[in-house]
């Protein structure tokens, strides 16, 4: 299949699979310059990343940096904010008050993350 063009069928079928995998929104898009980004570097120097530094990697800015001869990105989105309770609620709910706890990022409860990315 190198080297053809992907018809709407095929990228219907992409959305189609990742809806059946748990993701709420699925598109493809032309790898090509996101004008979104152009402030990136600024927004990195004023601090707004915190901790991530992982968004300070050059890549992030032009996915064809990433991937040489990348064409397309599929794009697929999960809305976290579901209806289970928020971790600080269930821990507020523990019967053992003085047992040591932690809360866990909605994103983190997600069931898509843990079966496209097999993470435990």
């Amino acid at each position: 299949m190198a080297g053809t063009k992907k018809s709407a069928a095929d990228t219907a079928w992409i959305a189609e699979t990742a809806q059946s995998l748990g993701f709420d929104l699925c598109g493809v898009a032309a790898a090509q310059e996101f004008p979104e980004l152009a402030n990136m570097r600024d927004w990195l120097e004023r601090g707004y990343a915190g901790e991530m530094e992982y968004l300070h990697d050059p890549r992030r800015a032009d996915v064809r940096a990433a991937m040489g001869g990348v064409r397309s990105v599929i794009v697929c989105a999960v809305n976290y904010n579901a209806p289970e309770k928020y971790s600080t609620e269930v821990a507020s709910q523990s019967a053992e008050k003085e047992t040591p706890r932690g809360w866990i990022s909605r994103y983190a409860w997600a069931a898509t993350i843990t079966k496209c990315c097999g993470r435990n």
